[in-house]
């Protein structure tokens, strides 16, 4: 029983990759003054892919990307977010 216990505890302190997205699409939604919700981002290879937004809303993004990208690595460290498309 004790052996059990001692592999479970390793994953005690992991965190839901849901979490992140929220954080991230907040980060987003605050810069460019529209809502975007987690199911219109992807994390791939550190990079945020943003799916089903509207031109307008990408090209925002985009004149945004430096200051959001800072932002997402004060707020998300862990993370080495390097790029948003």
């Amino acid at each position: 029983m004790n052996l059990l216990k001692n592999f479970l505890e390793r994953f005690r302190h992991l965190k839901d990759p849901r979490e992140d997205k929220l954080q991230i699409a907040q980060i987003i939604g605050a810069y460019i003054g529209t809502s975007v919700s987690i199911d219109q981002l992807e994390i791939k290879n550190n990079i945020v892919v943003l799916k089903g937004l509207s031109p307008m809303v990408r090209s925002l993004v985009y004149m945004k990307k430096e200051a959001l990208l800072a932002q997402i690595k004060e707020n998300l460290p862990s993370l080495f977010i390097t790029d948003i498309r």
